[in-house]
């Protein structure tokens, strides 16, 4: 390849990243700021809410069996949490994923351990103090 390829391939590069950086920030400006946008759950009345924009799920406090959380490492030295809803009506269980971003309050591109352990022990408080019984396998 020649220089002059090589300069209008990095040009078109950086043209683009910009772009996409604009875009972003642009589309994110306009966005709400929930204060519950970190959280993985809430309560509502008496229910149980799972935070997640892709899918609505919710259940009454006193269905719920136990809440089961996990920590695994995922890859190259980062964690995510897991948890698991085990309701008493039924055997279906509903499945959780979170990083450390659900204590910090703030975005993490890479979650440690000690972060995660940290997350789970802030959910659990908050489920026992609402009266949900929790288990933590590490």
């Amino acid at each position: 390849m020649n220089k002059l390829t090589l300069g209008i391939i990095l040009l078109d590069m950086v043209i683009l990243g910009g772009a996409g950086l604009i875009y972003f920030k642009v589309k994110n400006k306009n966005k709400p700021k929930d204060p519950r946008s970190f959280d993985i759950f809430y309560f509502e009345d008496d229910n149980f809410c799972l935070n997640s924009p892709v899918r609505k799920w919710s259940c009454r406090k006193e269905d719920i069996e136990c809440i089961k959380f996990s920590c695994k490492k995922v890859r190259l030295g980062n964690y995510r949490g897991f948890g698991e809803i085990v309701r008493k009506d039924t055997d279906a269980v509903q499945k959780i994923m979170f990083d450390g971003s659900v204590y910090s309050k703030k975005i993490k591109l890479i979650t440690n351990e000690k972060d995660i352990k940290n997350a789970i022990k802030f959910c659990i408080d908050i489920l026992t103090k609402n009266g949900i019984r929790c288990e933590y396998e590490d």
